[in-house]
């Protein structure tokens, strides 16, 4: 019948798991009694049997699968670890090639030789004239550059070229008006300048300064109490003073009495 047809038909999906295939029998089993009669026991055990042996030869067959299955996934499984392990292996060794051709590169050019596009070439030295204005790296060229020419008249080296920089001219100090050269300039030294001394209101100019001398101040001589000043002091003078005039006592007198800027008058 298309109903029992359908029944074992359903029977064999769900006999097709191995985990279920005890619980489909049994539910095979309770379908198929109430419809039987007496003369298909015979077939019914028959068909049991067959079902026995097809329930077997199913488990058989599925436990065959399983372990037919089971050494394919295992295979696969230690084929894709034995490809990843070929592909880690290869993977580190490429890096470790790569980093033995970077190391290599690096270290390749000797210690007075520059790497530039693969090829090593020798550093650039400077001659005796020239200073050292960028230094060499592993992948670059020493830049030289010459020495500045000898300082001007007008100028004197203030830093004198050395292997990595260049000489250095600084212009002399003029002196103003006010100043003197107390120490001449050299080729690697400046000019000296200093303040002119100034001379108090007791002094005067004894000495006038030049372009490399101080002025020279000195005290302004003092009269005594038996001179007078006959000659005032200047900026640039002495005062004069000389000795009063006595008079004689018995023949003359005094007819006008000496001041500090003046004479005595005997009359």
């Amino acid at each position: 019948p298309a109903a029992l047809s359908e029944e074992r038909w359903c029977c064999w999906r769900m006999a097709s798991s191995l985990s279920h295939l005890l619980l489909v029998l049994g539910l095979c089993v309770a379908v198929l009694l109430p419809q039987a009669t007496s003369q298909d026991t015979t077939t019914l055990m028959s068909t049991g049997a067959t079902t026995t042996l097809a329930t077997t030869a199913t488990t058989t067959l599925a436990s065959t699968e399983a372990t037919t299955t089971l050494p394919t996934a295992a295979a696969t499984t230690t084929l894709a670890s034995t490809a990843a392990t070929t592909t880690l292996s290869t993977t580190a060794a490429t890096t470790t090639l790569a980093s033995t051709a970077a190391t290599t590169t690096t270290a390749a050019c000797p210690e007075n030789q520059f790497l530039v596009d693969g090829t090593c070439r020798t550093y650039t030295f400077c001659l005796s004239s020239q200073f050292e204005l960028v230094a060499p790296t592993a992948t670059s060229d020493r830049v030289c550059k010459n020495v500045r020419a000898p300082c001007s008249n007008l100028q004197y080296q203030s830093a004198a070229p050395t292997l990595t920089s260049d000489r250095v001219c600084t212009n002399f100090t003029i002196c103003n008006s006010t100043q003197y050269q107390s120490r001449a300039p050299t080729t690697t030294s400046d000019r000296v300048c200093t303040a002119l001394t100034v001379c108090a209101d007791n002094q005067y100019q004894s000495k006038a300064a030049s372009l490399t001398s101080d002025r020279v101040c000195t005290n302004v001589t003092e009269c005594t109490s038996d001179q007078y000043q006959s000659t005032a002091p200047t900026a640039t003078t002495d005062r004069i003073c000389r000795s009063v005039t006595v008079c004689n006592s018995t023949t003359q007198y005094e007819s006008l009495a000496p001041t500090n800027t003046s004479n005595r008058v005997c009359t």
